[in-house]
Parts: structure tokens; sequence; C-alpha cells
């Protein structure tokens, strides 16, 4: 029996300036079927979607719902036609409450309560009078859907809801996107990791520079996927072509004690060391204190105990003596930590410049070095005067990974440095990290995607409730049950 279309989207048209970000796409979404839309950063996803959603017009095509042309492209009329989405940058407002945050949206006291339940539904477990700032990424999303599923939508869109989401915690999500809380809705679910299409989606469409490449079933072969998505693809993990043994003890942590925005311990006597040439990885849930250890050890959270050592010596962490002596920090969300969005690339570069170089500063150079990172990082801008937040999210996310990369660095502090990129953008960033690390740089690599710590870590560790455990562990079971809590026999 034929299912009947939700969704129809024919010859979509959009143009931003002198680039065009759709050309002529088709999309077609089935009556209680999980739709995944694959493609590259910049592909289009994010702005199809937004279409659909509302947010934008197109400047052709045509945009029908449960068999009705829209007219009127707004986020209330596409909510009246039973739209709802969850963007990847969080709409929430950081120094409110949950519970603030949850009556500004939604206008009656029953949608509170009931995100409230769906919130718990999907794991919740913080107090309502938290304030959003103190939330971790995971929780803010898991928020988000709450607030979203609230209003009961006919058609979810979903914008990598699982970037933020340790392997338990997609693994849970999961479970419930089959579940009673989005039973009856059909879901658009964009995301970057092909392994997530064989574990949910019916269909999936593919995005190629603004343009359809195809629709899929869900049982399509993961590199056949990847390669309509980008071509072949070769990732280098780490138990191939090691360059040489880890050198010179680099970074030493001894005792430390952290706190979190709360007041509680969100670290309690961590200790790890990092040597030159070595990746030594921390996997964890997100909100186990991962956060604000590399904050304490970047110096912008406060050590309540504990030392830090470098080469030997023992220091105060501060960003601006950390990048006089060769160390970087990528944190969470580089595009806001790192970058000014309403400069261009040539002024952050020479920001860059700024805070790593004492001499005469020399536009030229800022220049060059923003040219460089450009093309190394396969940035999709027309110049360097290009404002950064002119960018597309993932070219955005591109650029904040090049201003903490990009520069020689000894010892790396790294944070999820692959969360939002399309396959060929993670499959980079891997294997700059590994060249680094055969360069003799020493990593501390943070990251809730536990496959990306163990394919690149030469040591592990894993934080739970504010501890690390170094762990022998070498499969991803092993190390989730201990990303748990549970101890593993």
């Amino acid at each position: 029996m034929a299912v009947s279309p939700v969704v129809q989207m024919f010859g979509i048209e959009k143009r931003f300036g002198e680039v065009q970000a759709l050309k002529g796409v088709d999309l077609e979404v089935r009556e209680r079927e999980v739709h995944a839309l694959l493609g590259e950063n910049g592909a289009g996803k994010t702005t199809l979607m937004r279409i659909l959603a509302g947010e934008l017009g197109p400047d052709k095509g045509t945009v029908t719902i449960n068999g009705q042309v829209v007219n009127r492209f707004s986020p209330s009329e596409a909510q009246k036609r039973g739209v709802g989405f969850v963007a990847q940058n969080f709409r929430l407002v950081p120094t409110l409450t949950v519970e603030e945050n949850l009556s500004l949206s939604l206008p009656t006291k029953a949608l509170c309560e009931r995100a409230k339940r769906l919130a718990q539904e999907l794991g919740w477990a913080r107090g309502w009078d938290d304030e959003v700032a103190s939330l971790s990424l995971g929780e803010r999303q898991r928020l988000e859907i709450a607030r979203v599923l609230a209003k009961e939508p006919q058609i979810l869109i979903l914008d990598e809801p699982t970037a933020s989401l340790s392997p338990l915690e997609v693994e849970g999500f999961f479970s419930l996107l089959k579940g009673p809380a989005f039973d009856g809705m059909s879901v658009v679910f964009i995301t970057h990791r092909l392994g997530e299409v064989a574990q949910v989606a019916d269909r999936v469409t593919i995005l190629r520079q603004g343009q359809k490449v195809g629709t899929f079933s869900g049982s399509t072969p993961i590199d056949r996927l990847a390669e309509m998505m980008v071509g072949p693809i070769e990732v280098r993990t780490n138990e191939q072509n090691r360059m040489k043994e880890p050198g010179q003890l680099l970074l030493v942590v001894k005792g430390l004690w952290v706190r979190s925005d709360r007041g509680t311990w969100a670290v309690e006597e961590a200790h790890l060391t990092v040597q030159e040439g070595e990746i030594v990885g921390i996997a964890g849930v997100d909100g186990n204190g991962q956060r604000e250890l590399l904050e304490a050890l970047w110096g912008i959270r406060p050590l309540q105990k504990g030392e830090v050592w470098l080469d030997g010596q023992p220091i105060q962490p501060h960003p601006s003596l950390w990048w006089t002596k060769g160390v970087a920090f990528l944190p969470p969300e580089p595009t806001r930590s790192l970058t000014f969005l309403s400069w261009s690339l040539k002024e952050n570069a020479l920001v860059r410049i700024r805070n790593r170089l004492s001499f005469l500063l020399d536009r030229r150079s800022a220049s060059s070095l923003a040219e460089q990172w450009r093309s190394t990082f396969s940035i999709q801008a027309d110049r360097i005067d290009r404002k950064v937040e002119e960018l597309s999210g993932g070219n955005r996310q591109r650029w904040g990974i090049a201003m903490a990369m990009g520069l020689p660095a000894r010892l790396l502090l790294l944070a999820n440095p692959t969360q939002g990129l399309d396959v060929a953008g993670a499959a980079f960033v891997r294997r700059l990290i590994l060249q680094k690390r055969d360069d003799g740089c020493g990593i501390l690599l943070v990251s809730s995607d536990l496959d990306e710590v163990l394919d690149l870590s030469d040591r592990v560790f894993v934080i739970s409730r504010g501890r690390l455990h170094r762990t022998e562990a070498k499969t991803a079971q092993e190390v989730g049950l201990l990303m748990g809590g549970v101890t593993v026999h």
C-alpha cells in the first residue's frame, strides 16, 4: 500500500548574495517515516530545512505540507501546519533557568509540564531551577528537543541531534525515537554520522553542493552513501603508520580538584600525563567533568587544589601564557569561543598571530595565514575579507578549528574536535591530529565520540562523576560501560 507524502518540496532554489545554496532541490517526506538528510557541510541541508520550518523563503520552488501549498513562510505559520524544528544551535537563554526558558517559549503551564515530562523521558536529571549556562551540551540538547516535542508536531526536524551525546546516550535516544514520544510523527534527521542512518532511517536523501544526488533506502551500505556524498575517503587510525615512540614528558597534572558552576566538585583528584608525540584520550558521558577539566587546564576556571606542570616546571594556567608557550586549545564551541563572527577571516588570523607572536603585527602575514587556512581546511569562502558570520555553519566550524590548530603547537587540548563536521571534514581533522602527533606534538583529546577516542588515542582514560580512571579496555562496549559508571571485570 502506498504511503502518503506529508511534505513535498519541488525545485527549491535559494541564494545568499553570490552563493547559491540550493539549486532546484526536490524532497519528499512520507507519513510516519524517519528520513535522513546527508551531505557535506555547506551542501544545503540546514538551509532546506529552514525553508520547511518557515525561517527562510525559497527564491524559487514549491513547498506542500499535507497537500496544501505553502504561500507564507514564517516560523509561526510552519508551526500551525505541524512543523517542529530542533536547530543545531540551541535557542536557549543561558542566563535564565530551565524553568524560565520553558515558560518563555511555551505559552501555557500545561505545555511546560508536558515538556518536563518529555525531558525526563529523554533522560533529564537536572533541576528546573538550574541556569542553562551550567548545563552540558547534551543536557541543553535534550531540553531543546523536549521543548519542541511539547507542541506535538506532526513533522519534526532534528538538525544533528546526537552531535553532543555520548554513545550510550545516542543508543538511548534512538530507542526513544522509535518510542511513544515520537509516535505518529514524520522525522527529518540531519546527521553527519553515517552509522546512524542504518540504525534509524527508513530512507535517506543526499545533497551535494546544493543539489540533490538522490533518495535511497536506509539500508544502503554506508560506504556507498559516503562515496556519493564526498567521493572515496581514506581515514588513517592510530593502529596504522605510527611514526615513532612518545618522547619527553610534556604535561603533568597532579591531584586536580575543580568546582562546577554550581559550586559542587566537577573534577576530583585528577592525575594524568601527556608526553611529546602521543595522544591521551578521555572518554566520558557529557556532563561528567570534561568541560570543567579542560577549562581549568586552559586557565579560564579556577583550580581549587592540585598542580599543573609543563616541561618539568609548575605553571599557573592562563590562556595568554599558554599561547606563548606553544599550547593551543580547541574548546567545545570554537566558532563562538575563538572567532569574532563580525570580523573577516584575515582579521581573525591577525588575532591569532597576536596571541602567538610578540613582534610588530604584519597584515601581510595575516593575509597569507588566512589564505593558507582557507585552502588547507577547505573553507568555502570566496575571499579572506569575507566575515565569519557570512559562512555556513560547517565552514564556521572549520574556521574555528583552523584558529586553534592552524599554527604549530607543542601541546594541544582538544574538546570534541570533529563535532558537527561532515564525513570528509571529520576525516581531515582526524588525519591532522595524527599528523601533529607524529610531528611530536602532545595531544589531550576529550571527545564524546567513543570510536574517535579509541581510534586515535595511545592511552585512554575514562571520566565518570568527575573521577579519571586509566583503562586498558579496547572495545567500545567495555569503555562505554565504564563511562556509565559500571565496573568491568
